[in-house]
């Protein structure tokens, strides 16, 4: 019988998928370019490198997936004080005090722990006055995801988009939204407490509160 198995299983026919990687991303379809990029996430997170540099990486593959100014993950010490975790732009970022108070859709993330996509900060009154704290840094959009730690508020993912588009598609959202769900599993393991003393041990009080884009060293 078991040997009756084993015939009747290789006599299937098999089929083989074929490696999204090799195929050009102009010609296929959303669908399948969605499961690539979660894919190329998920190999990035279970990657062996230090945890500072996979949230550096995925900072980065937001920015270019999404064609971001910037992306930065940002930990929430207090409401109105957080630190950089790690920023695409800018890998000395890292340690980077900020002052928050000059960041209200961080804050408004904090308090609700939902997601803030905004397409067009000219068009919202509240939020405007983020641009001029801002002003070396063009941007129009913007997408905040909180980040949990252990099930904790640990602070979120931040992605400014450039001046000339004013308009996220839904599954660019839902990409920031994946990443930043893999950011909280990522500061949740066990073995990211020496990789945390490592961005709280570079923290640098900037003049201000801030110093916009990351000049500090």
């Amino acid at each position: 019988e078991h040997v009756l198995q084993r015939i009747v299983f290789h006599c299937r026919a098999s089929r083989f998928i074929k490696d999204i990687s090799s195929q050009d991303m102009q010609k296929i379809d959303d669908s399948a370019l969605a499961m690539h990029l979660t894919d190329l996430v998920l190999r990035q997170a279970i990657s062996r490198e230090p945890l500072d540099q996979i949230l550096y990486n995925l900072t980065k593959m937001v920015a270019m997936k999404v064609s971001g100014v910037r992306c930065s993950i940002v930990e929430i010490l207090e409401r109105d004080q957080g630190v950089v975790v790690s920023s695409n732009d800018n890998r000395d970022a890292t340690g980077l005090q900020l002052d928050l108070g000059k960041y209200p859709e961080i804050q408004l993330v904090h308090d609700t722990n939902a997601l803030v996509a905004i397409d067009n900060l000219e068009a919202n009154p509240e939020l405007k006055r983020i641009k001029k704290h801002l002003n070396e840094v063009q941007f129009n959009s913007i997408v905040v995801c909180p980040v949990t730690r252990r099930g904790y508020k640990f602070g979120v993912l931040s992605l400014r988009m450039p001046i000339q588009k004013e308009t996220l598609s839904d599954n660019e959202i839902r990409f920031v939204e994946i990443v930043s769900h893999v950011v909280s599993l990522l500061v949740s393991t066990d073995n990211s407490k020496p990789n945390e003393e490592f961005w709280r041990s570079n923290m640098r009080q900037a003049a201000g509160g801030l110093v916009l884009p990351f000049k500090a060293k």
